[in-house]
């Protein structure tokens, strides 16, 4: 059961569904940053400058590994309709983390060959596995998507 305050106008009762599972798809990306990047965590307990550089250092490393998975997510997404989990990147990542440290410490295009080299590994190792009864989040976005096209809020197509 949802409970909105939206309109049926606004908001049609068949895409409240996928909408709370796109809202519950951002609270997994915080949920990533605490569970399997420890974003949270910390040793330092008296400066406060080192608890900040470590919590900015932690940051970087989220968006780079997020924009790692949202690359490879979209493109297996778009080509075999599979999805990449984050924790089994995180764990790939982990498990080569001296020649990625050693790739971004020469330069920005050495790491991102070294990504681009790995990426049949990658996907091969990361690829989620879903039950085929069941639709995934994504499945249901482009599903909806068409239908989503023919809905106005306040005079523009949503998702457009």
């Amino acid at each position: 059961m949802f409970i909105i305050n939206a309109s049926e106008d606004l908001i049609p009762s068949k895409m409240i569904r996928t909408l709370y599972r796109i809202r519950w798809s951002i609270e997994l990306v915080f949920k990533n940053w605490k569970s399997i990047l420890k974003i949270h965590v910390s040793s330092v307990r008296k400066n406060h400058w080192r608890i900040k550089c470590e919590l900015y250092a932690k940051l970087i490393l989220a968006v780079m590994v997020h924009s790692i998975h949202r690359k490879i997510h979209y493109s297996t997404w778009t080509i075999k309709k599979k999805e990449i989990s984050f924790d089994s990147l995180w764990k790939y990542i982990i498990a080569r983390a001296e020649s990625l440290h050693g790739a971004v410490k020469k330069s920005a295009s050495e790491y991102v060959a070294i990504i681009n080299s790995s990426l049949p590994s990658i996907i091969k190792v990361c690829e989620k596995y879903h039950q085929p009864s069941r639709k995934t989040t994504l499945q249901m976005i482009d599903e909806m998507i068409g239908d989503v096209q023919h809905f106005k809020i306040i005079g523009k197509n949503c998702l457009t």
